[in-house]
């Protein structure tokens, strides 16, 4: 049986700052790389087959450090797990994301199966793109652990595929 470990990126400053990022190349911080090191030690006798992650760079570091525990295995990337490409709503603080965007963050956080976020990605295409990602990866593994470096929302999307659960 495949297990399919799923892994959120470790912490970044424009975490701390409540800010959206997107795809935006926001490196980890020191806390994000000790969070990273601490999976790493505790996963280390995982066995891991693979790990894969988003092509974003904080997403990318910390499958790096993960990595690192298991000899042999390297980091793939693979575009299925980017971070959703949020449009207008990067840089903006959480706060402002709300004072501005107010009732297309409501449909985002409770009813998003039609919306488009303005200036990014449609809702559909990010389900479909990590539900054709999830497939391809249970079709090269069929057994062990693997490990999937990603994102909040992405992994949301992840375990309602897996779940068999609508989007709503």
């Amino acid at each position: 049986m495949l297990e399919l470990l799923l892994v959120r990126h470790g912490q970044t400053e424009w975490n701390t700052a409540q800010k959206v990022m997107g795809r935006q190349p926001v490196p980890l911080n020191d806390a994000g790389r000790a969070q990273s090191q601490a999976l790493g030690n505790y996963l280390k006798n995982a066995r891991l087959r693979a790990v894969i992650s988003s092509p974003v760079l904080r997403a990318k570091q910390t499958a790096e450090i993960l990595a690192s525990f298991h000899k042999g295995i390297g980091v793939e990337e693979d575009e299925g797990l980017a971070e959703i490409d949020y449009g207008d709503w990067i840089n903006l603080s959480f706060a402002e994301l709300a004072e501005h965007h107010g009732e297309t963050l409501r449909r985002y956080r409770l009813d998003p199966g039609d919306l488009v976020l303005p200036g990014g990605e449609s809702m559909q295409e990010v389900v479909g793109r990590v539900a054709d990602t999830i497939e391809r990866i249970k079709g090269r593994f069929d057994d062990g652990r693997v490990a999937l470096v990603a994102h909040a929302d992405i992994i949301k999307l992840v375990l309602l595929n897996l779940l068999g659960l609508e989007l709503k």
